[in-house]
């Protein structure tokens, strides 16, 4: 069963391996190494699930608005005149 991850307790660990660092010195790097990777992905993929959502919005808008100016165009348009490009 996968988790999600808390990203403030990611951030807190990221800390405590850092003073870990700091403190004993490189014996906790690998650590901190991959707690910060970890970051960073999440970083990413929050970015990248925002920016989709916020595409899929204007996507939705923009393609419910085009679906009527289609509608209203060829209600518009004679019944023998040629299709627009």
């Amino acid at each position: 069963m996968k988790r999600d991850i808390d990203p403030n307790k990611l951030r807190e660990a990221l800390s405590v391996a850092a003073q870990l660092v700091a403190r004993d010195g490189e014996m906790f790097l690998p650590v901190f190494e991959r707690i910060e990777a970890e970051v960073a992905a999440l970083d990413r993929r929050s970015t990248s699930l925002e920016r989709a959502r916020a595409l899929g919005r204007c996507a939705a808008t923009t393609t419910h608005g085009i679906q009527n100016a289609i509608k209203d165009n060829a209600a518009r348009r004679p019944s023998k005149a040629p299709p627009s490009p």
